[in-house]
């Protein structure tokens, strides 16, 4: 697999990633209306924490793909990278979901 291949490849996922990370779905958001200020903070804490671990794993990930020179390796972390994007987009939406009800029940 050639890189130009590779990376159509990694553009295609990330594509469809955009699509499908869409945060908190309609019930998770009507339960969190419902939760106290303490829980919320914590739901927040939560999805702070795994938008880090994606942040962290991704630059990892991207490391490996840079400085290895074994094609089977560099797929796989190209792969993950992309797989960690997806889901740091997706918990930064619902980080900015959450926060939002956050303050909207004036919970600063």
């Amino acid at each position: 697999m050639t890189l130009r291949t590779l990376q159509l490849a990694l553009i295609g996922i990330l594509a469809l990633g955009g699509l499908v990370a869409c945060g908190e779905s309609k019930a998770q958001l009507a339960a969190a209306n419902s939760y106290s200020c303490t829980d919320l903070a914590r739901e927040i804490g939560k999805r702070e924490q795994r938008k880090t671990s994606a942040q962290v794993d991704g630059f990892a990930n991207s490391m490996v793909s840079i400085f290895t020179s074994d094609k089977e390796l560099r797929t796989a972390a190209d792969v993950e990278t992309g797989v960690n994007l997806i889901d740091e987009i997706d918990a930064g939406k619902s980080l900015n979901q959450l926060q939002k009800i956050y303050q909207a029940k004036g919970c600063a």
